[in-house]
């Protein structure tokens, strides 16, 4: 086009029009692009994770078996959310049954995820066979465990937490509340076992000293907060720790990986290595978003009078066969369900 202007113009002349045109055109105001917002930081300079904190999703930590690949197209996102709601009970029941099932999935970076699982690529975790036999051996536990306190599940002890590490996310609102100083991080989860420390410096305990919980020791890579949690102790009868689905030995390693997306969101990632219950070492990630709520006590030991009823009952000849065989009735119909997830 410049060229078309300059035609029959002296050569001089047309430079210096195009001189002219390219100096205009470089002058003019870029095309406005939307600001992005600015991470908040605290005084050393980090971005500041400072907060309550929340994930709630119908996605779970593994995919379902019916469901194919990691990221859920669009218009896949109704059928994905049938396929992962299970029924309610028939006729009247507790509207809080809704508020435990939530009818939207993990959403990072804008994409719909089938399972928090990221690595193996079929969504499943990598399980040896003394990991399959260990989970075993928790359930029958938990049905039929009442010689000790220990046999308990650790839920039912108060001695677990969703805030041990890796943080376990479920259906329904249990906030986390982070402190942060230049050399300590404090996650505090409304859950059983309610603090836990990420020490910013400072060495690492000898082996001998070990908690349910691990000992945390974290680090800051660029913008993204770095923890790498040893020193689990598992004294239950089954020799692991288990955290939901994951069960950990005392060897196992898992490291954290916490990056603020936004103001209110934090991507969390982990992976897990433990060679003697996971063939390899595996990776998750979801989204924990700012909770607008309180954060409220969770006086777990004041209340437990459960685990003293259930202890008691046996003793006294009442935890009868039928409860027994109602027990392993549900534990069959759980363990089918969870196949066919």
């Amino acid at each position: 086009m410049l060229a078309m202007v300059s035609i029959g113009l002296p050569m001089r002349l047309s430079l210096a029009f195009g001189a002219a045109f390219a100096a205009a055109t470089l002058a003019l105001p870029a095309t406005a692009q939307p600001a992005r917002a600015e991470q908040p930081r605290t005084a050393d300079g980090h971005p500041d994770l400072q907060g309550l904190w929340y994930a709630a999703s119908i996605t779970g930590l593994q995919r379902n078996k019916k469901i194919q690949g990691l990221v859920i197209p669009p218009d896949k996102a109704d059928e994905t959310i049938k396929t992962l709601t299970r029924p309610g009970p028939d006729g009247v029941y507790d509207p809080d049954n809704d508020y435990f099932n939530p009818d939207q999935l993990l959403s990072v970076r804008g994409e719909l995820r089938s399972s928090w699982l990221t690595e193996p690529a079929d969504g499943r975790l990598p399980y040896t066979r003394l990991a399959t036999s260990t989970l075993e051996r928790i359930d029958a536990l938990e049905t039929f465990g009442f010689d000790n306190p220990e046999e308990r599940p650790a839920w039912e002890r108060c001695v677990s937490s969703l805030g041990h590490p890796p943080i376990m996310a479920n259906s329904y609102v249990i906030p986390h509340q982070i402190v942060q100083t230049p050399d300590a991080i404090v996650i505090a989860t409304e859950d059983t076992d309610g603090a836990r420390i990420i020490h910013l410096a400072g060495p690492q305990p000898p082996q001998v000293l070990r908690s349910r919980g691990g000992y945390s020791a974290g680090r800051w890579d660029g913008d993204t907060l770095i923890v790498e949690t040893t020193h689990v102790s598992a004294p239950d009868p089954t020799g692991v720790v288990y955290r939901g689905p994951i069960p950990l030995t005392e060897a196992s390693r898992t490291i954290e990986r916490f990056t603020l997306l936004a103001p209110s969101e934090i991507l969390y990632r982990f992976t897990v290595e433990d060679p003697a219950l996971f063939t390899a070492p595996w990776s998750a990630e979801y989204v924990l978003r700012r909770h607008p709520d309180k954060f409220h006590e969770y006086a777990c030991h004041e209340g437990n009078y459960a685990i003293v009823n259930a202890l008691t009952a046996a003793r006294l000849g009442r935890q009868s066969d039928k409860a027994a065989d109602d027990k392993r009735q549900a534990k069959e119909e759980k363990k089918a369900a969870n196949a066919a997830e």
